[in-house]
């Protein structure tokens, strides 16, 4: 879970070797303050306005919310802006109780849309403020951008934000546009590139490695190494595998449940490891995992 954290936050101002986050509810594996990204250790702590990465189970999520400083709200209505695969594989995945619109300034994409859901189709420019309100922007509880524009994307969801709509994701294809959308506070940005860079990344590492993310507002990737039989990390606890600067082991996954970690875990043989890294060491955690 990525949070923005406010003020109101009961995590900020807290440093991480005085014991506070010493529970099972959560882990806070990766903080982007500013432009740089942190993989938090002993004397780091969370600052007002980081967006601070937690990893928890289901059953935690809203204590992961309240701590952070969110209220939870039920999502509705969506508007999409742009009739694109993105938006037509969403509208096919949502459940049929949430209301979606799609807006397409295209009138043969409109069509071909059409062909393929019974989602309504609205033909016109997403970025018409006078559009939005005819089609209850005011009401909606999320607003999805994803149009080849990038700017257009940005600056549709401010437009949202103004509206009041809590949720608001914007593809951004352009890397360098993504920290200015950040600082616009555009709540999630999604990114291709960073998306496909993931999955190469993946096929070229030499160790038993389930799934390579990366985390598009940071610096950092999320990767899911297999423990092999007799690897570095099954010899001892955690604390004791003096790991690379800058990773951070979150959880396991084991005989398909999910587990939170701490310095006194013990990984086993046939455990998936999720890690937390700068992309920098990925080659060093490989040694500890074959």
């Amino acid at each position: 879970v990525c949070v923005k954290v406010r003020e109101n936050s009961e995590i900020i101002n807290k440093v991480f070797n005085t014991g506070y986050f010493n529970h099972s509810m959560f882990r806070i594996v990766a903080v982007k303050r500013h432009t740089t990204t942190i993989i938090p250790s002993g004397n780091d702590q969370i600052l007002a306005n980081d967006l601070v990465y937690f990893i928890c189970t289901k059953e935690n999520l809203e204590y992961v919310r309240n701590a952070a400083g969110k209220t939870n709200f039920d999502i509705k209505n969506i508007i999409i802006m742009g009739g694109s695969k993105i938006a037509l594989k969403t509208v096919q995945y949502l459940p049929n109780d949430i209301n979606v619109k799609i807006i397409e300034r295209d009138r043969e994409k409109c069509y071909k849309l059409a062909d393929k859901t019974d989602t309504l189709i609205i033909h016109g420019d997403g970025r018409n403020i006078d559009l939005l309100k005819d089609e209850g922007i005011e009401d909606a509880d999320a607003f999805v951008a994803v149009t080849d524009s990038s700017e257009a994307n940005i600056f549709a969801c401010m437009a949202a934000k103004r509206f009041g709509v809590k949720k608001t994701i914007a593809e951004v294809e352009n890397i360098d546009y993504i920290p200015m959308a950040e600082g616009l506070d555009i709540g999630t940005v999604l990114n291709k590139k960073t998306i496909a860079a993931s999955y190469i990344y993946q096929m070229l590492l030499d160790a038993s490695v389930l799934n390579v993310r990366n985390l598009t507002s940071a610096d950092a990737e999320i990767v899911e190494f297999m423990a092999e039989e007799g690897s570095r990390i099954t010899k001892g606890k955690i604390r004791d595998m003096r790991l690379p600067k800058d990773a951070n082991i979150g959880a396991i996954v084991r005989a398909g449940e999910g587990i939170l970690v701490n310095g006194d875990t013990q990984i086993l043989p046939n455990d998936q490891v999720v890690v937390f890294c700068k992309s920098q060491v990925i080659r060093q955690l490989e040694k500890f995992f074959k």
